[in-house]
């Protein structure tokens, strides 16, 4: 009987109608990950094709769990988050079985480094595994193996002026091997802009970058971006706002690499506000994951801050460009 009421609890945990999960977090932690999903109602629609496939929050005692700000998606159904305190952790998509959970540092990251540790942006070469951590704490571009073991870094001239807590936001590495990095800063308008940077190879091997503008909405500011399989950007972009009742907004928008001219502006296009019924919060990282026929699914995470009434939460969007 015993036996019997084990393997029902293993397979009621496992089971994608249930209102949680417990998911050992292998590596470095022995505190579980556990994802609840939650109810937002049939087929929720933010915008013109673009529908909300599912939304889970993320949680775990374990002391190195949060702050994640940027995401990637891996082979075989798992996507990898990098957090602000050189953290980093892999799990398998939630609506996908069977899952598995492991968390750990990258490379040799502690918590009493954040200054050479904050990690806010990620990008990931699927041909050889390399990947691309922007620190914005230390304004430099590192690469990694596969494993975020070895690594090599470079802290580009055009880079070093940039804020230290406002520094390279967003990165991504184009299809063609160009890579493009904005800041999280505005520099002063009208209108305000974030410098952005087009590396025509990779940065690391000290390809000299042109400079340009991205001018996002009013308050709007990146905070991640992905390329699409048509060779557009999405760009997640996030507002703070103190004492205002939506403290909180983020917007999807697009822009084509092919229209970035040095010195101009990086024209772009609305796709969609993050909103109700999704719950408002800090959503920093984003990732593609091309799906049949020619649509994609759009992975969303939020940086808790570390703060008591903030989650970490996941999204995914279903969108057919």
């Amino acid at each position: 009987m015993r036996r019997f009421l084990a393997a029902l609890f293993v397979l009621l945990c496992l089971s994608p109608g249930l209102v949680w999960r417990d998911l050992p977090l292998g590596g470095h932690s022995p505190q579980p990950l556990r994802i609840r999903p939650l109810q937002l109602g049939p087929a929720t629609l933010l915008a013109p094709g673009v529908t909300v496939a599912g939304a889970w929050q993320l949680s775990s005692a374990s002391p190195s769990f949060g702050g994640y700000s940027s995401l990637i998606v891996l082979p075989e159904g798992e996507l990898l988050a990098l957090s602000d305190r050189g953290q980093f952790l892999r799990f398998g998509m939630p609506t996908q079985l069977p899952m598995s959970a492991v968390s750990g540092p990258i490379a040799e990251a502690n918590d009493s480094d954040k200054w050479l540790f904050d990690v806010e942006a990620a990008t990931r070469d699927p041909a050889s595994g390399a990947i691309w951590l922007a620190y914005e704490g230390s304004n430099t571009i590192r690469r990694y193996g596969s494993e975020l073991g070895s690594w090599q870094a470079v802290q580009p001239e055009e880079m070093r002026g940039w804020p230290t807590n406002r520094g390279p936001e967003a990165m991504v590495r184009l299809t063609d091997g160009r890579f493009i990095v904005l800041s999280e800063a505005l520099a002063d308008g009208p209108p305000p802009s974030a410098q952005g940077l087009l590396f025509p190879a990779d940065p690391v091997d000290g390809a000299a970058p042109e400079r340009f503008q991205f001018v996002p909405p009013d308050g709007f500011r990146p905070t991640d971006m992905a390329q699409l399989p048509d060779g557009r950007v999405v760009i997640l972009l996030r507002r703070f706002r103190v004492g205002f009742s939506r403290w909180l907004a983020s917007r999807l928008v697009l822009a084509d690499p092919a229209t970035i001219a040095a010195g101009d502006s990086w024209d772009w296009e609305p796709l969609a506000e993050i909103r109700s019924p999704v719950p408002l919060e800090n959503y920093e990282g984003i990732a593609v994951e091309p799906r049949d026929g020619g649509a994609v699914r759009l992975w969303i995470i939020s940086d808790d801050n570390s703060a008591a009434l903030q989650r970490t939460l996941l999204l995914a969007l279903d969108w057919k460009p």
